[in-house]
C-alpha cells in the first residue's frame, strides 16, 4: 500500500486549510518548489518543527475519522448519524443519515478523500467548528 493512500489528496489538504481546519498533523504535503528534479509536492512525515506556508498538513484516515462527529444537527432540529461505506473497490461513501435519508452525502476514490470533502462541507456550511 502506498502512503498517499492513507492521507487526502493534497488538493483537499488545501481546501481543509482554507476552511480553517488546524494544521496539526503526523504527515504533510511538502512544496519542493519548481525544480523540475522533484514533484511540485511530495508526501513527508512530521518531525515537530514548522513547515512553510506554501506546504499543508495531509490528516490521516484515523485523524479524520477523530474530527468527524458521530452525529450533527442541522438547522431545524434534526439528528444525522455518521455512516462509512465501501461501495466497490476503490469507492467509498461517507455520509449523515436519518433512518432511510440521507442528509450528505461526500464520495471518494480512498476513504482519507471521502472523509476529507465530509469534513470540509461541514466547516463550509457551520455545522461544526473549525478545529
Amino acid at each position: 500500500m502506498e502512503k498517499e493512500s492513507g492521507v487526502c489528496s493534497r488538493e483537499l489538504a488545501q481546501r481543509l486549510k482554507k476552511s480553517g481546519e488546524k494544521q496539526k498533523c503526523l504527515w504533510y504535503w511538502q512544496y519542493n518548489g519548481e525544480d523540475h528534479l522533484l514533484p511540485e509536492y511530495t508526501l513527508e512525515c512530521g518531525r515537530g518543527y514548522g513547515i512553510s506556508k506554501k506546504d499543508c498538513y495531509a490528516p490521516t484516515v484515523a485523524e479524520l475519522g477523530e474530527r468527524l462527529p458521530a452525529r450533527i444537527i442541522d438547522n431545524e432540529g434534526s439528528e444525522w448519524f455518521l455512516e462509512i461505506w465501501k461501495v466497490n473497490p476503490g469507492k467509498w461513501e461517507v455520509k449523515y443519515r436519518n433512518g432511510d435519508c440521507d442528509f450528505i452525502i461526500e464520495r471518494g476514490d480512498r476513504l482519507a478523500n471521502a472523509m476529507a470533502k465530509m469534513l470540509i462541507y461541514l466547516l463550509e456550511n457551520k455545522l461544526i467548528e473549525e478545529g
